[in-house]
């Protein structure tokens, strides 16, 4: 891989003696990127455990992709402070890419910054509650082009067939008309101090809008194709990210420092792609190896949160209680949303105690709120291999209502099996009685077999209601306590400082996810999804030490 980049940069700048401060600056840059990639994969070794090209039974497969891509490029930034307390920064630029059509390859995208320190021009007293006030507003656009090579269809190459050269289309229906991506922005913000700095908040609030994302939707298989290459619609994203400081404490020796920070987002589908109506799946199959005929999908759905868990639901009462048959729970014939990933709120704390040469610091972290989907839980209980005595949506245990085996040997040595039958297990929810009527559910049914229709809807495991969960969590990120060492004992060691730390990270997860850590996701496609999780491996704490020498 070869990245060069051309860069012509003008400058001017006024004294910053007066009260005005001028900085301007303008440019061009042209980029040109090249990649050659050589790959050689042996399918089938013909000698097992000799990993080597010749050790193949069939043939070698070679592949040699290559491509290139640039971006000519010009631009201008103002920079403007006045007094020392009011600043404006004014910038543009405009890139033309190689990847997008030549209708469509110049996207422009300016921004605007403007803060003010008016604590500049209070003339605050030394002993004044109020120590430091900034406000702040922005706007910004941003473009963006896509890979090389998409805007039309292509041959790739394939192994052999026969001894003749094989070629296949490619899998995606290429789009000539491809437009850039653009986002807009804008945002304002607070930073206020009290009592010398030892109170503070620094407050955004920001709105962003995404349009035209370039994006693959799938398409039928009988088209030929997988998917198509598409401008995307829009995607809002609007919150608050809040930091709050405080220094509660500070004595000669003994002080107590917190920090605080919370953030919310909430990213909305506002327009489908050109063509598609009410929804799409951004993932049409997150788990292909299952066997569910009603595949689990990642969707995005207009006016709704982005990256909706779908799949089929049970069907319940106006109560909401899950309804029977024959004592197994019962499934919608059309696809339900189980939610979004989307937490209502990320938090973290750390709190910093110092005494002398000793400091002690730790950090609580999670979420609150969104969903995530468990295929690990749910194959676990399928599979038996768990007693699900923590599953907050079915108060039931695998080892609830069981048959119960023993083994004993006769005289010839051969087992002999016995056992009394279990009454199996009744499922919370209700049922139709004689009269049509809904009524409480009291047919009790094989401990296996409900679980298998519960969690797995049979082999299918197409059902995302039963293993979703409130994605809430709080962790004990990091534990840590350090030790200074005494300034008589560095300056012996010809060192300025000298510190030795214990750090834990990890340690503590407070959760009612069962089965998995719920800081987690699948990728599927090349694509990070969140709220789905599979055979997650379980996560882990550390422990270790650390010295820190400062010559």
């Amino acid at each position: 891989f070869l990245e060069t980049n051309t860069e012509l940069l003008l400058s001017f700048n006024t004294k910053r003696t007066g009260d005005l401060v001028l900085d301007l600056k303008a440019g061009g840059n042209l980029m040109h990127q090249q990649s050659n990639i050589l790959s050689a994969n042996n399918p089938q070794l013909l000698q097992p455990g000799v990993f080597t090209l010749t050790n193949n039974r069939s043939d070698v497969l070679v592949e040699n992709p290559r491509a290139e891509k640039g971006i000519n490029s010009v631009f201008g930034l103002a920079s403007i402070a006045y007094k020392n307390f009011l600043y404006l920064d004014i910038s543009g630029r405009n890139d033309w890419s190689s990847t997008l059509p030549a209708a469509n390859n110049s996207y422009f995208y300016p921004s605007l910054s403007m803060s003010a320190v008016l604590s500049e021009r209070m003339n605050l007293p030394a002993n004044a509650f109020l120590s430091f006030l900034k406000l702040r507003a922005n706007y910004a656009e941003v473009g963006s082009d896509t890979d090389p090579y998409l805007l039309t269809n292509f041959y790739e190459p394939e192994p052999l067939f026969g001894s003749s050269p094989a070629f296949s289309t490619s899998a995606f229906a290429a789009n000539p008309d491809l437009r850039p991506e653009k986002t807009s922005s804008w945002e304002l913000g607070l930073d206020v101090r009290f009592a010398k700095n030892r109170l503070g908040i620094d407050a955004t609030y920001y709105n962003m809008l995404s349009e035209d994302q370039i994006i693959f939707l799938p398409v039928a298989l009988t088209s030929g194709k997988q998917t198509r290459l598409a401008n995307g619609g829009a995607i809002s994203n609007k919150g608050f990210e809040l930091s709050l400081y405080a220094q509660p404490i500070k004595k000669d020796k003994f002080s107590w420092d917190i920090n605080l920070n919370l953030g919310h987002n909430r990213a909305i589908v506002e327009e489908l792609p050109e063509g598609v109506e009410g929804s799409y799946p951004i993932i049409a199959d997150v788990y292909p190896g299952d066997e569910g005929s009603a595949n689990m999908e990642y969707v995005a759905i207009k006016g709704e949160l982005l990256g909706q868990i779908w799949g089929l639901g049970f069907q319940r009462d106006a109560q909401g209680n899950i309804i029977h048959a024959n004592g197994l729970p019962q499934l919608t014939s059309e696809k339900v949303s189980a939610g979004s990933y989307q937490p209502d709120l990320r938090i973290g704390m750390y709190n910093t105690f110092s005494y002398g040469n000793l400091t002690l610091g730790f950090l609580f972290d999670g979420q609150i709120g969104g969903k995530i989907y468990s295929r690990t839980h749910a194959l676990m209980n399928t599979g038996g291999t768990i007693t699900n005595n923590d599953d907050p949506l079915l108060p039931i245990s695998t080892l609830q209502g069981r048959s119960n085996y023993t083994i004993a040997y006769d005289a010839q040595g051969l087992p002999v099996y016995s056992g009394t039958p279990g009454e199996g297990v009744v499922g919370p929810g209700v049922m139709y009685g004689p009269d049509g009527n809904l009524v409480e559910n009291t047919v009790a049914v094989p401990t296996r077999d409900y679980f298998y229709a519960y969690y797995g809807n049979g082999f299918n495991r197409d059902n995302v209601e039963a293993a979703t969960y409130d994605a809430t969590y709080i962790k004990l990120r990091e534990l840590r306590l350090a030790l200074r060492l005494p300034a008589s004992w560095t300056e012996k060691m010809g060192l300025q400082t000298a510190t030795v730390s214990v750090l834990g990270r990890n340690l503590l997860l407070f959760s009612d996810v069962p089965s998995i850590d719920p800081e987690t996701y699948s990728i599927r496609n090349g694509l990070f999804v969140n709220g789905y999780e599979s055979t997650q491996l379980p996560s882990t704490r550390s422990v270790g030490l650390a010295l820190n020498l400062s010559f």
